[in-house]
């Protein structure tokens, strides 16, 4: 299973400003408390932050120095400290393309107690569902869920219905990633609200429609015909949205869609279409990882096992621990010469 759910990677547009009238109050306090009490349950949390986080991912984040070099150039400089928000918020979709999430969750985590501190809910809501898909990225799907919820708490159904659908998308992925069920619902549930806007969402629409793939393909609720439709429509949005990023991972995606349908072929010539254009580290693990599974059920050993290796290498460096037990599991296929098709 490919948890690439994409979450991942939430653009959001945001505007300072100050929620009045008691509703305000009880939606904050609630989603404080949503986050709180889903994060910090049960005695892995007996000490806990004033944010509501444990300080077991605190910790985690703080190791952010341990990540790739790359990710150390993208760190704030002093002058983006003095304005911490806004530069997570700007820079947050670089440093999870480059799967820098520790450090993206180092300094968001930061951020967050800056805007609270000063009651900018409409960038705590925002910082939220960006630092949710770094936490899903590194199989934290609890976190992921809390913070995805805490911030459509945060969020009015009428002014702020983008964040609603991030949020949605997101819990979708999480259902996803753990083989719940309901991810397709979840999904599903996303894509009325875009219709109802007067002004339409390509992009946005592609994001749902991308997961709401990504569940068909994977766990209880597979479709395999109905996820490639949506693919198609989302690489179509991509396209015309000019994101060569998302368009490739869609790619991925169908390739994916056409390995389980046993078209092998045709996945390899996906895969290979796309090999140059793969951009940044994580995309370039899901593309070996993939690919090596399609040269697997061909049988060609060899080039299956150098493929691997490659994707557990870019695995490791991003400590995606998740990716590592699934390309774990897929060397041993290809160390025994199995090609059962069961992923």
């Amino acid at each position: 299973m490919v948890t690439d759910a994409e979450t991942p990677l939430i653009h959001c547009e945001y505007k300072d400003f100050f929620y009045t009238g008691s509703m305000k109050k009880i939606q904050f306090l609630l989603a404080g408390f949503i986050l709180f009490s889903s994060v910090c349950s049960g005695e892995a949390c007996a000490g806990k932050v004033h944010t509501g986080e444990s300080k077991e991912v605190s910790q985690k984040a703080l190791n952010h120095a341990e990540e790739p070099s790359y990710c150390q150039s993208l760190q704030p400089s002093a002058a983006d400290r003095l304005a911490l928000p806004e530069w997570v918020l700007g820079s947050g979709s670089v440093l999870k393309r480059q799967g820098c999430w520790k450090s993206h969750i180092h300094w968001g985590e930061l951020a967050l107690e800056t805007v609270r501190k000063h009651k900018q809910f409409s960038q705590e809501r925002a910082l939220l569902l960006s630092l949710a898909s770094s936490f899903f990225y590194l199989g934290e799907y609890a976190h992921c869920l809390s913070f995805a919820k805490a911030a459509e708490t945060l969020s009015d159904p009428k002014k702020d219905w983008r964040s609603i659908v991030e949020s949605l998308y997101l819990q979708s992925a999480v259902a996803r990633a753990k083989n719940d069920g309901g991810a397709v619902s979840l999904a599903e549930k996303a894509l009325p609200i875009i219709d109802q806007q007067k002004e339409p969402a390509p992009f946005l629409r592609g994001k749902v429609l991308y997961n709401l793939a990504a569940a068909l393909t994977d766990g209880k609720e597979r479709n395999l015909e109905r996820a490639r439709e949506a693919l198609v429509n989302a690489e179509t949005l991509f396209k015309e949205a000019g994101n060569q990023y998302d368009v490739v991972r869609a790619v991925i995606r169908l390739a994916r869609v056409n390995y389980l349908q046993g078209r092998y072929s045709q996945a390899l010539t996906r895969l290979n279409g796309i090999q140059f254009q793969l951009g940044p580290p994580r995309t370039r693990m899901l593309f070996y990882q993939q690919r090596a599974k399609v040269l697997l059920a061909m049988k060609e050993w060899q080039k299956a096992e150098v493929d691997a290796g490659k994707a557990k290498e870019l695995a490791m460096a991003l400590y995606a621990r998740k990716d590592l037990d699934r390309i774990a599991l897929l060397q041993k296929r290809i160390s025994e010469r199995s090609t059962v098709i069961n992923d």
